[in-house]
């Protein structure tokens, strides 16, 4: 992260946790240390806080530093370490017990002041405002700085469904899981049909709010738990998880009705749209394929279908044993379905998706 200013300081911090908080998260000072290490060794946190007799909080110690006391002690068969108290090897201490602010060794990375701590610290600020904190250890991020970050490189702006690199990634997990279980897997690529003559004769705009709004159809088509994804341009992918052959009917009977039925932002004669579907579904033998092969699978069935008229959809199967050959899935459109979930592409829809501001 680039920061257009750097600034020497210190970060004033408030007594972390009550004495009541510390449950489970605290040894007393000079626990031994085996006491110390027992105690971490069943806790999910790598750290410890260590109390003052009055409960205050004095420290804080990790595992590793205990392995770097251990690594630094010739500890023989003595057996002496074991009973050494964990203060002695503390690096921190926020205790208001210290001596006064100008006598403490330099050291010392926290200085106390009444009832806070002053840590050492280089505030990174990026347009006049604090984006992170550099202490001599580690490194603290905003939240809100990085979110917009993380959110442009895992969704995808137009659609908000996940992108390409999230949808390769959770093929992969879901590829283990299934393997694991040995439930079947279906992957299906969509495309829309005739795509650039719709930005041709309505413009871009218009190309974009299609998008926009069939991105939301197959998200509301598809089961909360099936991963949806703009694969790239006016193809769309959707990994359905424990979905068999015959399971794949369904969705894909929805996605070719909900595509019929979906308004244009304005009319115009001979324009229409619909889409084409490649399904590739793994029923067993995962050993013996693999992600790439099974992607490859579902494009040749979208080819398929577009050399078969478009506004349809074909399928194969693999076991590992061998590849079906494409088959269409019968296209007859369900009335109900499309009825149902009739998509509309008025102005509220299209600001809502972003398309209009």
């Amino acid at each position: 992260m680039s920061a257009s200013a750097y600034h020497a300081g210190r970060l004033l911090i408030d007594e972390p946790l009550a004495a009541a908080e510390l449950d489970g998260l605290a040894v007393e000072a000079e626990t031994s240390l085996l006491d110390v290490a027992l105690q971490m060794g069943s806790s999910p946190y790598r750290h410890l806080f260590v109390q003052s007799a009055d409960g205050d909080i004095a420290g804080v110690v990790s595992d590793s530093d205990l392995l770097g006391f251990l690594s630094r002690t010739d500890i023989g068969d003595s057996g002496d370490w074991k009973t050494r108290g964990v203060e002695s090897i503390m690096p921190f201490h926020l205790s208001s017990q210290l001596a006064a602010r100008d006598a403490v060794d330099h050291k010392r990375r926290c200085l106390p002041r009444g009832n806070h701590a002053w840590l050492d610290c280089v505030p990174i600020v990026a347009g006049e405002q604090l984006v992170a904190v550099q202490t001599h250890d580690d490194l603290l991020l905003s939240w809100s700085q990085l979110q917009p970050l993380v959110r442009s490189a895992t969704v995808d702006e137009l659609t908000t469904l996940s992108n390409r690199a999230v949808f390769q990634r959770r093929m992969t997990e879901e590829w283990s899981r299934s393997t694991r279980f040995g439930e079947p897997l279906a992957v299906l690529l969509i495309d829309l049909d005739n795509f650039k003559e719709i930005n041709d004769s309505l413009g871009h705009l218009a190309g974009d709010a299609v998008l926009a709004e069939f991105g939301a159809c197959l998200r509301k088509t598809l089961r909360l738990y099936d991963v949806v994804s703009r694969f790239g341009g006016d193809e769309f992918a959707a990994l359905c998880c424990n979905c068999d052959p015959a399971g794949i009917e369904a969705p894909v009977h929805r996605l070719l009705s909900i595509a019929r039925g979906m308004p244009l932002p304005r009319r115009q004669d001979g324009v229409q749209v619909s889409v084409s579907i490649g399904a590739a579904v793994v029923t067993g033998g995962f050993a013996q394929l693999t992600v790439d092969a099974v992607i490859e699978a579902a494009d040749e069935c979208l080819y398929a279908s577009k050399l078969g008229g478009r506004d349809c959809a074909h399928f194969v199967t693999l076991d590992g044993s061998g590849t079906s050959e494409p088959a269409r899935i019968s296209c007859e459109e369900s009335s109900d379905s499309a009825s149902a979930t009739k998509p509309s592409l008025d102005a509220a829809s299209l600001a809502e998706n972003g398309v209009l501001s």
